[in-house]
């Protein structure tokens, strides 16, 4: 997937800075913090819609990795065990 340039370079310096991360930890660390930052809040939904937004993913195309994990997680949250 490729990223907005910002998005890019801070993803390079989440990797540099925490370098004991794997890559797909940077990855979803620097989406995590790139989103708040540009959402001005840290709520799943928002971040995620933010980073959706940002990434140029609308209706009918797939969202960015991290809202898709958000949302599969909420689901998981709300669905009665069984």
């Amino acid at each position: 997937m490729s990223y907005p340039d910002p998005l890019s370079e801070w993803r390079e310096t989440v990797s540099t800075a925490f370098a004991h991360l794997s890559q797909p930890q940077a990855t979803v660390l620097a989406l995590w913090s790139y989103g708040m930052v540009l959402a001005r809040s840290c709520g799943l939904t928002v971040v995620s819609a933010t980073l959706a937004v940002q990434m140029g993913c609308g209706d009918g195309q797939p969202g960015p990795a991290l809202a898709r994990m958000v949302l599969c997680r909420r689901q998981q949250t709300r669905s009665p065990p069984s």
